[in-house]
């Protein structure tokens, strides 16, 4: 079960609670007010606070977790506009905290990247 609660501080954004069949508040994060949950940005518009994780599948052509613990998750992204060099966003509670350019991190995607489920267990190809 889902909630959502309006904020008069940020009237285009919702806070969405989601529930488990015993009532308990199971997460919390951010998503835009009303439909649809995610919208097309321009490069200028891919600013902290402004931007929620949902976003990320209408704005990015790639997008890797790199890290992420609780309620932050962090992704390497490729934007859709030809030529888009590589991002670093950082979510916390689903909204934006950090955009920086990928090649100041000096560190290799593939290797940053979260491991599937499959590697892990040793399901994946050797």
């Amino acid at each position: 079960m889902k909630m959502f609660y309006s904020l008069p501080v940020w009237p285009d954004l919702e806070l969405e609670l989601s529930m488990s069949n015993e009532h308990t508040l199971r997460g919390i994060r951010f998503v835009r007010a009303g439909e649809p949950k995610a919208r097309r940005l321009r490069l200028e518009e891919v600013i902290p606070w402004r931007v929620v994780e949902n976003d990320i599948a209408c704005n990015c052509s790639e997008a890797v977790v790199v890290d992420g613990f609780g309620t932050w998750t962090d992704y390497c992204c490729t934007l859709l506009e030809p030529g888009s060099p590589e991002y670093l966003w950082a979510f916390d509670h689903g909204l934006l905290q950090e955009v920086i350019p990928w090649k100041d991190l000096n560190l290799d995607k593939e290797e940053a990247a979260y491991p599937s489920l499959e590697s892990v267990l040793g399901l994946g190809e050797p």
